[in-house]
């Protein structure tokens, strides 16, 4: 986790594990739909 642009944008990485793939899409979905989320990024890992 970390703070930048002056503290002005909050960063974090997670590893996130779920039985069902499409939990990855409803994440994304829901991210999508946020106004204060700038950028994310979901990697799918094949683990």
């Amino acid at each position: 986790m970390r703070l930048s642009e002056s503290g002005q944008q909050f960063e974090y990485r997670m590893t996130i594990k779920s039985r069902n793939r499409k939990n990855a899409e409803a994440l994304s979905n829901y991210r999508r739909g946020r106004p204060e989320v700038i950028e994310f990024r979901i990697t799918p890992t094949g683990d």
